[in-house]
């Protein structure tokens, strides 16, 4: 029997109840089941954090044609100078990351090529390169206008 708690002066006070808690115990069967739980959750939103965002736009690809002038940055990209990119800029020579290593294997410093280029929030890469013939006419100056049809399309 519990006996009440009484202080002279102080009001009588009653059996203190045991409170209930915010979060019940689980029951011994259970084991370390909701640790696993929690540790299953953090591993899935940590999973999620390195997703591909859902408002990000995917790549827009065109096809290019241009001058290949030989890898760089130990075959991680190429040298192109390039005719323009609809809506991305003028014809010009720059680097451009590959997105495939092996598809350049074949091509000589110098030898016109069409290849295709991705670009997105990510970045730019080229890839699918294919040799043209030499008598193919490239439109690299940019003030050149390349004929309806005969130039990079998107």
């Amino acid at each position: 029997m519990t006996r009440p708690l009484h202080r002279p002066g102080l009001p009588e006070t009653r059996p203190r109840t045991q409170m209930p808690l915010p979060c019940p115990p689980l029951p011994d069967r259970l084991g370390s089941a909701p640790v696993l739980a929690c540790l299953v959750l953090a591993l899935g939103l940590a999973a999620c954090a390195d997703a591909p965002r859902a408002d990000a736009l995917p790549a827009e690809t065109f096809d290019v044609r241009g001058v290949f002038e030989g890898t760089r940055f130990d075959g991680a990209a190429v040298r192109v100078h390039h005719e323009a990119v609809p809506g991305h800029g003028d014809a010009m020579r720059m680097d451009l990351r590959l997105a495939d290593t092996a598809r350049v294997d074949g091509l000589r410093p110098g030898q016109k090529v069409r290849f295709r280029l991705a670009i997105s929030d990510a970045g730019t890469e080229a890839f699918g390169f294919a040799p043209l013939p030499d008598s193919t006419r490239l439109h690299l100056d940019p003030a050149e206008t390349p004929v309806s049809g005969d130039h990079a399309t998107h």
